[in-house]
């Protein structure tokens, strides 16, 4: 099987320090005006909405529902610092583009 990232193209020629430099999202939301190519790369501020820990994440791929389908280890758990996020099965936050 073979599998495809939606920013494959627009990670050509970035040195691997640039890429591994955040942790990684794919980024499915209707906000931000959805997920397009012109987001591939780009920083996006998570913000607990419950708790108000933050987090800044690099977005590398789309997925299939209407969310962020976030890295456990380096995005998701620094976010849930109640753990209620991994009670509930999901996490509330804030996103915000953010400068590189």
């Amino acid at each position: 099987p073979c599998s495809t990232l939606y920013c494959a193209d627009r990670f050509a020629g970035k040195t691997r320090a640039w890429v591994m430099s955040y942790p990684w999202v794919a980024y499915c939301a209707p906000y931000l005006s959805g997920m397009t190519q012109d987001k591939c790369g780009k920083l996006l501020r998570m913000t607990n909405n419950r708790t108000g820990a933050r987090t800044v994440v690099r977005m590398v791929d789309m997925c299939g529902h209407s969310a962020i389908d976030a890295d456990q280890q380096s995005a998701f758990i620094p976010l849930d610092t109640d753990r209620q996020g991994y009670f509930d099965g999901d996490l509330s936050v804030t996103l915000e583009l953010v400068a590189c």
